[in-house]
């Protein structure tokens, strides 16, 4: 069944490139799953792993390779790590994957959502880098018509905080995030790009 890419990593190494992607496994009732690639530098698939079967249609969107990691809790720098989202019933979720980058074999994987239903959307991801000691990620997205961040433990996943911005009342959107600053006069933080819209 058909797959669709949604972001690509670079391998520090030079030995290539990891993507992320969605893949249609059944389409009734339809089965969808997150996936992650290796290719090389000639673009030859290296290996190729799919994760969580997921009831209704799977988005994937960002991947990143991470910076840190606890070896006790079997994370390392270097790690792949995913985000996406999918939909069951009309109710959207966020989904992060851990990998690790040698053959994609999965560390861990959590989703996200609201009790009250609200749909949650997870576009891009970024790594609390030095001079932090916890290994957070940080999740740009929404909250039902609402962009939105949440932070999460990049050892476990589980959830840690969020917070979100209402944009011009007609609904907005996080699209991406990048960590910047603590190298420099610049504090440490996120900036996210997105959309917003008028009512």
């Amino acid at each position: 069944f058909s797959e669709y890419g949604g972001g690509i990593v670079e391998y520090t190494d030079g030995s290539g490139f990891a993507i992320v992607a969605s893949r249609v496994e059944s389409t009734s009732p339809q089965l969808t799953r997150l996936t992650i690639s290796k290719i090389d530098c000639n673009g030859n698939m290296v290996w190729h792993r799919g994760y969580s079967w997921t009831a209704g249609y799977n988005v994937s969107w960002d991947i990143i390779r991470a910076n840190t990691g606890t070896p006790s809790l079997y994370t390392n720098p270097g790690d792949l790590v995913a985000v996406g989202e999918y939909t069951v019933n009309g109710l959207r979720y966020v989904r992060v994957v851990r990998a690790e980058n040698t053959m994609g074999n999965l560390i861990w994987t959590r989703d996200y959502s609201m009790p009250t239903g609200v749909p949650t959307y997870g576009h891009g991801i970024a790594e609390v880098d030095t001079p932090s000691t916890t290994h957070h990620l940080v999740v740009a997205g929404g909250l039902d018509n609402n962009a939105a961040i949440f932070e999460v433990d990049g050892d476990t996943g589980l959830f840690v905080c969020g917070t979100q911005s209402p944009g011009l009342g007609g609904g907005s959107i996080f699209n991406d995030i990048v960590r910047h600053g603590g190298t420099t006069g610049i504090a440490p933080g996120f900036t996210a790009v997105g959309d917003t819209r008028a009512p």
